[in-house]
């Protein structure tokens, strides 16, 4: 740290606060019994926390951090029906494959879920949330496609729209 940078912070501490003499900030460090030497360090140790904040939590630094852990930010908005038999499911899939634009109809009249008041809409799903067989479909899917059914405790017929 320079001492420039150091004097500049006093500076700075001293117009916030009014004190605008040399007098004035040492009637206000003894009124705060803080030494000069203390008060130095303060300002030495606050310019370190800047500059070490603006290396760890720049943009540079933030851009870096996401390339390196994007797959953790990825998410997907999905809707799904569910279904209490397999027969249901894939009678389901054949249905919205010719109709693909009926999923939320679809899943309010026929879904055993609470979603289905929703149209079947989970919503944002974030990589690693799914069972990894049904991660690997939905991630790799395009908005709006179509997969399923998915085994579960009940069948799921599930909608992708990344």
């Amino acid at each position: 740290m320079s001492e420039a940078e150091i004097q500049e912070r006093a500076d700075q501490f001293r117009r916030v606060r009014g004190l605008h003499r040399a007098s004035d900030t040492n009637k206000y460090l003894d009124a705060m019994r803080i030494s000069l030497e203390e008060f130095e360090a303060f300002l030495t140790d606050s310019l370190y926390q800047e500059k070490m904040l603006g290396k760890v939590c720049g943009e540079p630094a933030v851009q870096g951090y996401f390339k390196l852990n994007s797959p953790k930010f990825d998410s997907v908005e999905v809707s799904h029906i569910v279904l209490d038999s397999e027969a249901k499911a894939k009678e389901m899939i054949a249905v919205l494959r010719d109709d693909p634009d009926s999923f939320h109809e679809m899943a309010r009249e026929h879904s055993i879920a609470d979603t289905r008041e929703h149209g079947g809409l989970i919503g944002k799903v974030l990589r690693g949330s799914l069972r990894s067989d049904v991660e690997g479909k939905v991630f790799n899917a395009a908005a709006g496609d179509l997969l399923g059914p998915f085994a579960s405790g009940i069948g799921r017929l599930s909608r992708s729209s990344g």
